[in-house]
């Protein structure tokens, strides 16, 4: 993975260095040398995705104190409406299972 923290960065509101890009949001790894990803249009969704290294530490986290405390059951019979479910399902998806 790329190293953290991501970082949310504007890019400058000028049209003559950025075009139609001017203003939006880029997604920056470290001191802000590496790009993680391209432009974004939204800056809510920008935040997201910077969030996200953390996000699935958090999860992870999140899963093997519930596999200490005496396991990780589903409560819902895998219909993936359970919060259990739901974590699994997020974990998976962010590693590309």
């Amino acid at each position: 993975m790329t190293p953290r923290p991501w970082n949310v960065f504007q890019l400058a509101n000028d049209p003559v260095s950025y075009g139609e890009d001017a203003g939006r949001y880029i997604i920056t790894a470290s001191e802000g040398d590496k790009e993680v990803c391209g432009v974004i249009y939204d800056e809510a969704d920008a935040m997201l995705v910077a969030a996200a290294p953390e996000l699935l530490e958090a999860c992870k986290d999140i899963r093997a104190l519930l596999d200490q405390e005496g396991g990780f059951d589903c409560i819902c019979g895998n219909s993936q409406r359970c919060s259990i479910c739901c974590l699994e399902a997020a974990i998976a998806k962010a590693e590309g299972r």
